[in-house]
């Protein structure tokens, strides 16, 4: 059975790289044997067309920043919503409580932010950013120690806005927010597919689709240790900073 396929953690390119691997091994099978044909045949279609966005994407010099931006205002958003949210049942009820005031005015602005198309995602960023620069609300990130996650969001989210302010980027946002949306359509490619072998395994037996799956889970672990280390690491050098600044 295959345990987890959502990739939302994973940078762009390591995602990329994942869904080529994934593929090549799945050249190796019977699809109609397995009955895995049409979703096979159809994630094979998707990560094309994602395949073929990020090339277009990179026809402008533009793009590689505006990826870079994109892909970082994604790990610190992600980061803010995960402090503030394992913070909910701490056992100070002050933390806590500055845990459960953030976490309503984040949930109004959605728990997925940097799954939106690109323009969408600045635009709910900033609302969000407002809403968290109250004075209330910035006592209750130091509170929660999540105050380093708010402001590289912020300044990750300023810097690819004032690239894309630039007229000339115009046309590199287009593709940037083309190439992030055939990314979503390969995700749900992808997870079509995982969800009809594991339903297929517990109709038919798992024999079959073993070796697949055992694959396809070795794989999406190391990108999760991966992506699990990158962030350990950012907090890291966020704390530090953060520390440095206090002297």
């Amino acid at each position: 059975m295959i345990k987890v396929f959502l990739l939302h953690f994973v940078r762009q390119m390591d995602f990329f790289q994942v869904m080529i691997l994934i593929r090549d091994y799945l050249k190796k099978s019977d699809w109609k044997a397995l009955k895995i044909e049409s979703q096979a045949t159809e994630f094979e279609t998707r990560l094309q067309a994602f395949d073929d966005a990020l090339k277009e994407s990179r026809k402008t010099g533009k793009t590689t920043r505006l990826h870079e931006l994109d892909e970082l205002r994604d790990e610190m958003v992600v980061g803010l919503y995960g402090q503030v949210k394992s913070q909910l049942n701490y056992p100070v009820p002050a933390v806590a409580q500055a845990a459960q005031s953030l976490w309503f005015i984040m949930e109004k602005h959605g728990t997925k932010i940097q799954d939106l198309p690109v323009r969408e995602e600045s635009g709910t960023l900033k609302k969000l950013l407002q809403d968290l620069n109250t004075p209330e609300s910035l006592a209750n990130l130091q509170t929660t120690t999540a105050t380093p996650w708010k402001e590289k969001t912020e300044e990750y989210n300023k810097q690819y806005d004032d690239l894309y302010s630039d007229r000339t980027a115009v046309e590199a946002n287009y593709k940037v927010g083309l190439a992030k949306a055939e990314r979503g359509n390969t995700q749900t490619a992808f997870t079509d597919l995982c969800e009809q072998i594991n339903a297929l395994g517990r109709v038919n037996g798992t024999d079959p689709y073993k070796e697949l799956s055992d694959f396809i889970n070795r794989t999406l672990d190391a990108a999760r240790i991966s992506a699990e280390q990158r962030s350990t690491m950012a907090k890291n050098n966020k704390n530090k900073d953060t520390d440095a600044a206090k002297k």
